[in-house]
């Protein structure tokens, strides 16, 4: 498991924030990220939790905005990505590895981390 801020471990549940992966991994290989990132299923474990924290609300109005304001981050979510990738690549990962990492090529990779 990899510590995140305030200690706290990711996997299903946690709320905690990671500022800087390169911070808060150094000394990890490229494939013990990549092996902790598959087996814990966390990535996966937080968009289910997203969803499934949306369609809980009884409130139809609560889903409708949730769902709406989800909608509408798409540019957050790149950014996201984009400062990920970033903090990939000031660890020494190729923009292969990236790619393969997204199935997706290197060249889209690159094109992800130049994302504006």
């Amino acid at each position: 498991m990899i510590p995140g801020k305030l200690g706290c471990v990711i996997q299903r549940g946690c709320i905690g924030i990671i500022d800087n992966v390169a911070s808060t991994t150094k000394g990890h290989s490229q494939d013990t990220l990549v092996t902790h990132a598959r087996q814990s299923g966390a990535a996966e474990n937080l968009v289910h939790s997203m969803f499934d924290g949306i369609a809980s609300y009884r409130n139809p109005v609560i889903r409708l905005l949730a769902a709406d304001g989800l909608l509408h981050s798409e540019e957050r979510l790149r950014l996201v990505r984009r400062a990920a990738v970033a903090d990939l690549r000031a660890q020494g990962w190729t923009w292969e590895r990236i790619g393969s990492m997204l199935d997706t090529t290197r060249q889209h990779a690159w094109q992800i981390g130049q994302e504006m």
